[in-house]
């Protein structure tokens, strides 16, 4: 009963994602501008249309756009990639997500604020985007929904596109390229304090195993349109930055940390400093191959092989790790993605 309805609340979920996302398309947003700061002194031009999200967490919808970044006093122009989120009408999503709580507003994934100060943080890393600037306006008579929130967050425009445009097409070497780069920066990030989201909660805050609770356990939560590949540079990035997180350093209730100290004070034992928790070791190429991230990639490289011609599989028949199924299955019979395992595949 309990599964039963579960998948009843995915399928509901579903459905409502792709009602909303169709009723108010961002792609419909594109040609126009976003006017922010005072009296709409900076604007920016959306130019070409990515993709969209929709959140029915908060119902909101985000769209991201390549565009300029326009100073109307000084005339300066500059190339970016816009994150467009906007709030719409909570009526017309129902008395279920009417109600939003503290906690899913100040959510990481859901702070413009907060993906900011990651970018910042990240921006020596080779692999991000450059923060240019961010703002938090309301919904003037053009938007959704007016008088609703509208974020916006503009970044150095990315080379390459989006991994879930390349399904179907990636190559044995733009896996490997994008199986070691990912894995890199991913400990770039770790190593500059921030985690994915998923991994931050999944994780026990008073695990005495670091070792062994993080360096294989699969990563959570990577989406492919979140990871942008560049064919000719061989470079992957990450675009969208909300899903990571201050890592989890808490072994003790609630603490408060200072990054710029050795120590950090615990609110909750006025007067007592703690030394800082060791950092989480590096995650590994095989976790990210335990994910459902690097599953789909395969999946689609898979579903290509099974479509091609004699001639084609020949001539990708190169040896390379991946997770499949069986090795000995046909290209035929690995359409049906169950039962994954770790294995070399060999064409055979």
């Amino acid at each position: 009963m309990a599964d039963t309805m579960n998948i009843e609340n995915i399928d509901s979920t579903a459905a409502t994602t792709i009602a909303m996302a169709s009723k108010f398309s961002m792609k419909t947003r594109q040609g126009t501008a976003v006017r922010t700061a005072y009296m709409g002194t900076v604007q920016y031009k959306l130019e070409e249309f990515i993709y969209e999200e929709y959140n029915p967490s908060l119902h909101d919808i985000t769209g991201i756009f390549h565009g300029q970044r326009v100073d109307v006093n000084s005339n300066e122009e500059v190339e970016c990639t816009v994150k467009v989120r906007m709030q719409l009408n909570s009526a017309l999503a129902g008395h279920k997500y009417g109600h939003f709580t503290c906690l899913e507003r100040r959510s990481p994934e859901n702070n413009i604020n907060e993906e900011s100060r990651v970018l910042r943080a990240c921006a020596f890393s080779g692999r991000t985007p450059k923060f240019l600037d961010s703002a938090s306006e309301v919904q003037d008579h053009t938007g959704f929904f007016p008088g609703g929130y509208l974020h916006v967050l503009a970044t150095s425009r990315l080379p390459g596109q989006p991994i879930s445009r390349l399904l179907g097409s990636l190559t044995e070497d733009d896996l490997k390229v994008i199986k070691q780069d990912l894995v890199t920066t991913i400990n770039y990030m770790r190593n500059v304090g921030y985690v994915l989201h998923s991994e931050a909660t999944a994780v026990s805050p008073n695990a005495t195993n670091l070792q062994q609770q993080h360096l294989n356990k699969p990563l959570l939560k990577i989406d492919d349109k979140h990871v942008w590949y560049d064919r000719s540079s061989q470079t992957v990035y990450f675009f969208d930055l909300s899903r990571f997180r201050d890592r989890p350093y808490r072994p003790y209730p609630f603490p408060s940390y200072h990054y710029n100290y050795n120590n950090y004070y615990d609110d909750n034992f006025a007067g007592n400093y703690y030394p800082m928790p060791a950092p989480l070791p590096p995650r590994t190429e095989e976790a990210l191959m335990r994910s459902q991230f690097w599953k789909k990639l395969v999946a689609s490289q898979v579903a290509r092989i099974a479509n091609a011609t004699a001639a084609e599989v020949v001539e990708q028949s190169r040896v390379f790790q991946l997770c499949l199924r069986n090795r000995a299955a046909t290209a035929a019979a690995l359409k049906n993605n169950d039962d994954w395992q770790m294995v070399d595949a060999v064409a055979n």
